[in-house]
This record gives structure tokens, C-alpha cells and sequence, in this order.
């Protein structure tokens, strides 16, 4: 599942131009919306499903939730997609693959700001958890190491911003694309490259 979810990713990043220090353009859009509108559940070639609703967008990959933002269109042919909450499974998938260990999250949208704290407690969490699988450390040891992490969650959320903070703020990208709808069929493009959907008529059932 992850490498799916990474190839996955991978796809979009080459479509949307999607690099970790963001890209696209900032700043709010005229909130209007014009005819054609994006509007509906829209499928890609990689399994990915695009929702968008009045203004408001979610990415999934079957039945996990990725990514979700707001977005508007203009001139009948743009749409400005903003990045504002990453799901807590796709930062799972982001912190397995840093610590290498298993990471579990309640679901839940996380914002920008919320990213940080989040990360740093993940890592303390899973610094703690290796420590006691390993019991190699006699009591004394374990107190000194506790006095250690305790010491560090002062300063955790600062280092954790400086070392991931570019990459983890870049995860919340603004595209600025092209579109089209065409009876079923929605296409969108970023620079010379398209990405073809399909509409999805199911009820939807998450």
C-alpha cells in the first residue's frame, strides 16, 4: 500500500509541478465560479480521486483521505487550487517513511500550523518506543534518558522546524492550473502537462 500510495504521489508531483518547497501561485483568488465548474467526484488513471464542491476540494486514494483545500475558478478556464489541511494517514505515511517504524495518527485534517507540533510529538513518541523495545537500559539509565527527552521536547518543535520545517510547509501547495470539463471527462494542466479524470457517478459512501 505505501509504495502504490508513494508511486501515487509521485504521479502527481509530476503533473501539478509539486516540488517540497511548494509551488504555484499564493494569495487569495476572486471567489467566484464560472461555467464550466469542476464540481463532482473525478477519478485518475493512478486510482486518485479528485471531490470538488462549491469551492472546497478533497484528494483520496480509495478510501483514505489525503489532502484537502479550497479552490476557485476564473475566466471559464483557470482553477486555483490552495492546500489547507493534510490527513493524518498521509502524515503516517510520510513519518514511517522517515523513522522507520510503524506510525499510528486518529484520523483527523491537520492544518499548517498543526503540522509541526504533530510531527514532534510522532518523533518523540517513536524515540521513546524504540528506546523501551530495545530494555537495554538499566533503571539508572532510563531515568537519565527520560531527563534527556524531557529536555529535548523544549527545544523539539524548534528543531523539527528548522530541519523539516521547508519540506513539511511545502506539503500545502497552490496550483494554479488550466482546465476543462467535458461531459464526463475533466482535464486539467499545469505547465504543458495534462492530467485526464473521469467523473464517478457512485453514490459516495465516505
Amino acid at each position: 500500500m505505501a509504495k502504490i500510495l508513494w508511486l501515487g504521489m509521485l504521479a502527481i508531483t509530476l503533473a501539478f509541478g509539486m516540488a517540497v518547497t511548494g509551488c504555484g501561485t499564493s494569495g487569495a483568488a476572486p471567489q467566484r465560479f464560472e461555467n464550466p465548474n469542476p464540481n463532482g467526484r473525478w477519478l485518475d488513471d493512478e486510482g486518485f480521486e479528485f471531490r470538488f464542491s462549491n469551492g472546497d476540494w478533497e484528494i483520496w486514494y480509495g478510501i483514505e483521505p489525503l489532502m484537502r483545500g479550497t479552490y476557485t475558478t476564473r475566466d471559464g478556464v483557470t482553477i486555483i487550487m490552495v492546500t489547507t489541511h493534510i490527513h493524518s494517514f498521509f502524515i503516517a505515511e510520510i513519518l514511517e517513511g522517515m523513522l522507520f517504524v510503524p506510525v499510528s495518527l486518529d484520523p483527523a485534517w491537520y492544518s499548517r500550523d498543526e503540522i509541526i507540533p504533530t510531527m514532534t510529538s510522532v518523533i518523540i513518541n517513536a524515540l521513546v518506543a524504540i528506546i523501551e523495545e530495545e530494555g537495554q537500559l538499566s533503571p539508572a539509565d532510563m531515568a537519565e534518558f527520560f531527563e534527556i527527552v524531557e529536555l529535548f521536547e523544549e527545544e523539539a518543535e524548534m528543531l523539527v522546524t528548522n530541519y523539516l520545517g521547508e519540506y513539511l510547509y511545502g506539503i500545502f501547495p497552490t496550483f494554479t492550473k488550466t482546465f476543462s470539463v467535458d461531459g464526463d471527462v475533466l482535464t486539467m494542466t499545469l505547465e504543458g502537462e495534462e492530467m485526464t479524470l473521469t467523473r464517478i457517478r457512485e453514490p459516495l459512501n465516505n
